[in-house]
C-alpha cells in the first residue's frame, strides 16, 4: 500500500511550486485561518489516496474489521493524513492538516454510505469529529518521539560513557 500511496503523492499536480517571497510572507500565522490553497491540495492528495482502488478496497476492508462507525472514521481519516504528512517531508501546517481533516472526514464518510458499511448521519460525523480530535491530543501528550510507554533507551553494557570535556 505504501507504494502506491508514494505514487498518488508523486503526482505533478501534488507538488506545491515555489512561492515567490511575497506570498511566503502572507502564509498565515500561528492561531490563524489557513490559507485555503493549501488547504484544497492536501484534500485532492487525500482524494486521489482514497479513490485509488487498491487503498480505496484497504480503507473499506478496514472499516468493516473495526465494528464501531466512530473508530473506523477516525482511523481511516489518520491513516490518511499521515500518508500525506509522511509524503510532505512533513511541511503542512498543523492548521491545513486539520482544516483539510474535517474534509477528509466527510469524503471517507461518503464512501463508507457508498459501501454500505453505515449510515451517515451529522451526529455520527460530529461524534468521529470529536474522537479524532480527542485522539490528536492524546497523541501530541505522548510526544512524537516515542510512545508514551516506551522506555528511554540504555546505552549497551559495553559502552563506556564519554568524558565531560572529550
Amino acid at each position: 500500500m505504501a507504494g502506491l500511496i508514494q505514487q498518488q503523492m508523486a503526482q505533478p499536480a501534488e507538488q506545491p511550486a515555489e512561492q515567490p517571497a511575497e506570498q511566503q510572507e502572507q502564509q498565515p500565522a500561528q492561531g490563524q485561518a489557513p490559507d485555503q490553497t493549501s488547504v484544497e491540495r492536501v484534500v485532492i492528495a487525500a482524494t486521489r489516496i482514497i479513490h485509488d482502488p487498491k487503498i480505496k478496497s484497504t480503507l473499506i476492508e478496514m472499516m468493516k474489521q473495526a465494528g464501531d462507525p466512530v473508530q473506523a472514521l477516525v482511523e481511516s481519516v489518520f491513516l490518511i493524513m499521515k500518508q500525506i504528512i509522511e509524503k510532505s517531508g512533513k511541511s503542512v501546517p498543523s492548521e491545513v492538516l486539520g482544516a483539510a481533516a474535517w474534509q477528509v472526514l466527510q469524503l471517507i464518510a461518503e464512501l463508507a454510505q457508498a459501501a454500505g458499511l453505515f449510515q451517515i448521519t451529522p451526529e455520527l460525523i460530529q461524534q468521529a469529529a470529536q474522537a479524532g480530535l480527542e485522539r490528536l491530543q492524546q497523541e501530541a501528550a505522548a510526544g512524537p518521539a516515542q510512545p508514551a510507554a516506551a522506555p528511554a533507551p540504555q546505552p549497551a553494557p559495553t559502552e563506556q560513557p564519554v568524558p565531560e570535556g572529550v
